[in-house]
């Protein structure tokens, strides 16, 4: 009998695992009396539309970040790229946050570079998502004026927040961090590690066609704005909202998406129902219906992808 080592685990035994992880989160806990009733009154174009948004934003993502591989050596093909983002997504759901490990392997694997080094363009590639997302809701937040300032007092969330930044178990947290990480760069093999990471995060200053890039960062979230306004506009009950309206709760649903969690469930939704009940008074049963569509339809999307991703992807690929 050969021997079974870890890759061999890898290869044939994680896909399927994660396979049936994806279609178990999908159902779990499904009312769905509730979600038919609400899709019965939905447009399906609208929802057409909503689901090519979301597509749209992936391979934008794959393109981005191939990009960035260039200046490393690294130039794989364009579908490579769109199942190593794919593929992202639907480990996420199984494996909060460990999906851009599995994209770093995987890159790392069909391409040559070192994982460190995928791994630093893959922190370039989400600080540009952070400071597009930090940009536009300070944007929001100052073009909600004292309607955000009473929700937030309202909700108690403002005041949590103030204790919060104010409280000194953060200062005395962020200060043994900050220890704890200067004492572990005193090691040889971590310094190496982050020196590499380095090299991969530093691409993104020498690579060609920066506008491009530049283009592509804001190319992802204008297809996520547009996956949410669709969204609403499929739906009865929030299709009449607005542009203005769309946009604010986008803003909510992904700031929800810092917190960890199965592919967003939870504080996504949550976040959805602050925006619409708490600032426009939309009825919470509708918005919390708004984004059950909302989820359900992305999940599947990211499912059907992530399926297709273990499924087609053979043991060694030609890049």
């Amino acid at each position: 009998m050969s021997k079974i080592n870890t890759k061999t685990i890898i290869q044939y035994v994680v896909p399927p695992i994660i396979t049936l992880g994806l279609c178990f989160f999908l159902y779990r806990d499904m009312n769905w009396a509730d979600v038919m009733d609400g899709l019965n009154s939905c447009s399906w174009w609208m929802l057409g539309l909503f689901i090519l948004s979301e597509f749209i934003a992936m391979v934008i993502r794959a393109l981005r970040w191939r990009m960035q591989l260039r200046p490393l050596g690294a130039n794989p093909k364009f579908g490579v790229m769109c199942k190593s983002i794919f593929g992202t997504y639907a480990v996420n759901i199984v494996f909060p946050r460990l999906g851009e490990v599995w994209r770093c392997t995987y890159i790392s694997r069909l391409t040559g570079i070192s994982f460190s080094q995928a791994f630093g363009s893959v922190v370039a590639d989400r600080m540009a998502d952070m400071a597009v997302m930090g940009l536009l809701t300070l944007a929001t937040f100052i073009g909600m004026g004292s309607a955000m300032s009473h929700f937030l007092t309202k909700t108690s969330i403002g005041p949590r927040l103030e204790g919060m930044i104010h409280s000194p178990w953060l200062w005395v947290a962020a200060a043994v961090m900050l220890a704890g990480g200067l004492l572990l760069l005193c090691l040889p093999k971590v310094r190496q590690f982050f020196l590499r990471v380095w090299n991969g995060f530093s691409a993104v200053f020498v690579m060609e066609g920066k506008w491009l890039w530049l283009l592509l960062v804001l190319g992802v979230w204008v297809a996520y704005f547009f996956s949410m306004y669709f969204s609403m506009l499929a739906y009865p009950p929030t299709a009449d909202l607005g542009v203005k309206v769309a946009f604010v709760t986008f803003i909510f649903g992904t700031l929800a998406m810092v917190v960890p969690s199965t592919g967003g469930i939870g504080p996504w939704q949550v976040a959805v129902v602050l925006a619409l009940n708490g600032l426009y008074g939309v009825p919470y049963t509708q918005a919390l219906m708004l984004a059950t569509i909302n989820l359900t339809f992305t999940t599947l999307l990211i499912i059907l992808l992530g399926i297709i991703t273990f499924l087609f992807n053979p043991k060694k690929e030609k890049l």
